[in-house]
């Protein structure tokens, strides 16, 4: 591998690593709220930067398909678009993968955006459901606030579908196949499933009022 690829290499993981810790972002500090258009503006810049970064690398989109920047630029508007309490509408990870054919470079990618969207799960779905339920009073039984609290992620619990394909990219580089795949999955649903999961792990001898479960499932405003 060169030294010009191995700079471009850098260069990209840097990147995901920016665009991973976003939303994570979102609940350890307050900050300027941004509308969806400012959002979208700068997820365009920034999806922009990676477009270069991909093109110097030399990823083609698959025939057929959108073009490269479009899936790109969709990748990026996902990422940054919020729901009118300002959360995340989607979950989305994108990641490189790369093998010996196209077929078993897919496979593994898809496996590692279905363990990262557990893993997002756990590290900003999770914080949002513990904080929905520090900001609300309905739910007024204290060892059912402290459960939440205590409440740990256990991701062999949840069985998700397939997360939703936003772009696809390849480049055949001598004896193996790299791929760039992105996928999304919607914030809601993730965040439904945390609630379900916590309701199905409270003990029988604790009630939780069918008001409490309401009030559960509803994200409070950030």
């Amino acid at each position: 591998m060169t030294l010009y690829f191995k700079s471009i290499l850098v260069s990209f993981f840097i990147l995901l690593l920016c665009i991973s810790t976003t939303s994570i972002a979102q609940f350890k500090k307050k900050e300027k709220k941004l509308t969806n258009k400012e959002l979208r503006s700068k997820a365009i810049k920034e999806a922009k930067k990676y477009i270069k970064i991909l093109n110097k690398v030399g990823y083609l989109e698959l025939p057929g398909d959108q073009t490269l920047s479009e899936q790109v630029i969709e990748t990026y508007i996902s990422k940054y678009e919020i729901d009118e309490k300002s959360y995340p509408k989607y979950l989305v990870s994108i990641l490189e993968v790369n093998d010996m054919s196209f077929s078993a470079a897919k496979r593994k990618a898809y496996q590692l955006i279905y363990d990262d969207i557990l893993y997002q799960m756990d590290s900003i779905v999770t914080k949002s459901f513990k904080f929905n339920v520090q900001n609300d009073s309905i739910i007024k039984n204290i060892e059912i606030q402290t459960r939440i609290q205590n409440y740990q992620f256990n991701a062999d619990s949840f069985k998700l579908g397939r997360p939703s394909p936003i772009a696809l990219l390849m480049k055949n580089n001598e004896e193996e196949v790299l791929l760039v795949l992105s996928a999304r999955y919607s914030y809601d649903e993730c965040y439904q499933m945390i609630v379900q999961d916590f309701i199905q792990q409270l003990p029988e001898n604790i009630l939780i009022q069918e008001e409490e479960k309401i009030a559960l499932t509803k994200k409070q405003p950030l």
